[in-house]
């Protein structure tokens, strides 16, 4: 499994201030948002609520990884259907015409 380093701090708020950026790969900050809706105060990694919650979430990135890499089939047919034809639109920001 792959977790992404999370980091907290280092990116100024409204109002300008920001703290020192510090990594939470080791222990991720997990919030009861029931209680801490505006996730002022993280709960303790060693507790056992944290731990619950961090196993589940681990559990559902797996389901989610394997749920994809058995479901990662595309029954598009480029040479005839119309999802491959090109997109070409000056007022779409997603589509580029060949004189773009």
């Amino acid at each position: 499994m792959t977790i992404n380093v999370q980091c907290a701090g280092g990116v100024p708020d409204c109002f300008g201030q920001s703290g020192p950026s510090q990594s939470h790969a080791d222990s991720p900050l997990v919030f009861n948002l029931d209680i801490d809706p505006s996730e002022g105060s993280p709960l303790d990694s060693n507790s056992s609520e944290y731990y619950v919650i961090v196993e589940l979430a681990r559990m559902a990135v797996v389901d989610l990884q394997l749920s994809v890499k058995s479901d990662n089939t595309s029954t598009v047919d480029y040479r005839s259907g119309l999802e491959g034809r090109v997109c070409c639109n000056k007022d779409s920001p997603i589509c580029r015409c060949p004189w773009d």
